[in-house]
């Protein structure tokens, strides 16, 4: 499966590669508008999309906004993550449209299970459309 990874922190993106990259093909981009770009210009949509809401010039809520308004929930599963933590700025993610939010540092064991949940929705509306 294909894990589109939005990060502008080479740290991070290191170690959502390092921990994920047994389970899935990571593509990484740094930035909100590199992130919609490569949705507009992919050949194999991602199966999932880990998505940081804190980056300059487009937040995480802002490309989640932006990816609802061509697919939904079930097409698209976004899990956004983010070192602020507080119910304001969960509410805004959930209201964005994203499946599922997790606060940083996150769990390896955990993020695994939240994305496995989020790709078995996907796969559940795929056979339902005979896909």
């Amino acid at each position: 499966p294909l894990l589109l990874s939005v990060d502008d922190s080479e740290v991070n993106q290191q170690a959502v590669t390092g921990s994920l990259g047994k389970h899935y093909v990571v593509h990484t981009v740094m930035s909100g508008q590199e992130a919609l770009k490569f949705l507009e210009t992919c050949s194999d949509m991602p199966d999932v999309i880990l998505l940081d809401n804190m980056m300059p010039e487009m937040t995480g809520v802002e490309v989640c906004r932006t990816v609802r308004k061509t697919h939904s929930k079930m097409e698209l599963p976004i899990l956004m993550y983010s070192a602020a933590g507080d119910l304001k700025t969960m509410l805004e993610a959930f209201n964005a449209g994203c499946n599922d939010f997790m606060v940083k540092p996150t769990d390896s064991k955990l993020m695994l299970a939240k994305l496995k949940v989020a790709r078995e929705l996907r796969t559940i509306k795929d056979k339902s459309m005979g896909a």
